[in-house]
């Protein structure tokens, strides 16, 4: 971190300073970032629901792959290797969930299911079935007999698969549907595509550079002791540290998604977050083939609550974008307040599960 590099040790508060520096420019690049993908849907013809699945989503996810990816290297316990890799990823997806009730918590007319084509459906649906195969992967290995020992690499091949089949799809049904296109009143850009991509990329970079050091940052506030009145405590010492880092490395889909569905970009910011679900549970084969294609085996089944908080999750996202219901609970829509009601109540199953 910055601050260790320039004061030594580091204290609470000079780490939360550079947790608002380092968030203010996942800001300012993540804004930028989703106008560019709105331009380059513009010159090249495609959908902004297909730019949020495929790029914005790579990009803002990149993050969990770096930090999933290290965590098996680096640890040298192969089952909290394969632990810390499961529970990131599969606790990203349910996270980015949430980012639906926080938009219909932010703009209350505006429900976000009730606007995107039915072409997320295919995307949700997608990540669900991905989800699905990666808990089911968990359970068959920790059962002796049920998978051959040696073919725990099924699961990630199929993920693997999967993964580029619901791109697939996906190309495919925006491009047979352009009339379900996003309406955005955005000025049309003026220079050049060259540039354009230029500055996409130089964007996206920013967005990687500053979730690895969110990331970072997370992790050093959760050993760092903070002074409250006469006592002191530690996040990690909480169950509030794991979900404090779970914001930090989360932030910059936060911040694409809330930039994307400000400018219109509707089914962009859509495609942003089950995207992103899809790339996530997409990481598992690489996490995979770092730990000699023994994730499966190493992991355990505790991690099957966070993922079937996602499956839940995301079959209540489909009913909402299917439904498309008019009854509002609270000022959010009953699909935003059962899926903040399903993520309350993972947490707590997986708090009294003994992890913290």
């Amino acid at each position: 971190m910055v601050t260790e590099w320039i004061f030594g040790e580091p204290t609470a508060l000079l780490l939360l300073v550079e947790f608002c520096v380092c968030a203010s420019f996942v800001v300012l690049a993540g804004t930028r970032l989703s106008r560019y993908g709105h331009w380059i849907g513009e010159m090249t013809g495609l959908s902004g629901a297909w730019i949020g699945v495929v790029f914005l989503a790579g990009i803002t996810s990149l993050p969990e792959l770096a930090t999933s990816g290290s965590a098996v290297l680096a640890v040298a316990d192969k089952n909290a290797a394969a632990d810390l890799a499961f529970g990131n990823l599969f606790g990203s997806c349910a996270f980015n969930l949430v980012i639906i009730v926080l938009l219909d918590m932010l703009y209350p007319g505006r429900a976000l299911l009730h606007l995107g084509n039915r072409g997320q459906v295919l995307t949700a649906a997608g990540g669900a079935m991905m989800l699905g195969v990666a808990a089911f992967g968990l359970v068959g290995t920790q059962f002796s007999g049920a998978v051959p020992s040696g073919f725990e690499w099924v699961f990630s091949a199929i993920i693997a698969v999967s993964y580029f089949v619901v791109v697939r799809l996906s190309f495919t049904y925006e491009r047979a549907h352009p009339d379900e296109q996003d309406t955005v009143t955005e000025a049309p850009y003026g220079g050049s595509k060259g540039r354009l991509y230029a500055r996409f990329a130089a964007a996206g970079a920013v967005i990687v550079a500053c979730g690895l050091w969110l990331a970072k940052i997370g992790e050093a506030l959760a050993t760092v002791p903070f002074r409250v009145g006469g006592g002191t405590f530690m996040l990690g010492e909480s169950f509030v540290g794991t979900l404090f880092l779970a914001f930090a490395t989360s932030l910059p889909e936060v911040v694409v998604t809330v930039a994307a569905f400000r400018m219109g970009a509707v089914n962009m910011a859509l495609g942003n977050i089950f995207g992103s679900n899809v790339f996530n549970v997409a990481i598992i084969p690489v996490c995979d083939v770092a730990l000699g294609g023994q994730l499966f085996a190493y992991g355990s089944t505790r991690n099957l609550i966070p993922a079937c908080m996602a499956v839940v999750m995301t079959g209540v996202a489909i009913l909402g974008l299917t439904y498309r219901p008019r009854k509002r609970v609270a000022r959010i829509g009953w699909d935003s307040a059962v899926l903040f009601v399903v993520y309350v109540v993972g947490m707590i199953v997986l708090f009294r599960s003994g992890g913290r």
